[in-house]
């Protein structure tokens, strides 16, 4: 399946992640806008078919981000990813002086 930018949808619209934390998140991780998006869905609770159609991108698409992703972040599953994030945004809001 091929990107419709008509069809794709915005990130935010799924998860709570701002435009900025996705950033972070690419930043710290070293990923694609694409890789960092796919996560942040992941965050939010999406499956790879649900983050295929949010995305406009083929379910094999999302799988090749995400493996790619849990390489960069050094994990091996969803559940340790998010774990992976949250820690980033937790560290980023300490160090901001906000926690």
């Amino acid at each position: 399946m091929k990107t419709n930018p008509s069809q794709a949808r915005s990130t935010s619209e799924f998860t709570s992640l701002t435009a900025k934390e996705l950033q972070l998140i690419s930043q710290q991780l070293n990923l694609s806008p694409l890789q960092a998006t796919a996560a942040g869905l992941v965050l939010a609770g999406r499956t790879n078919k649900q983050i295929a159609k949010d995305m406009g991108k083929s379910p094999s698409a999302i799988k090749r981000y995400l493996e790619a992703t849990y390489l960069k972040a050094n994990v091996d599953s969803r559940g340790a990813l998010a774990a992976r994030i949250f820690s980033i945004l937790r560290s980023h809001t300490e160090h901001d002086g906000k926690a």
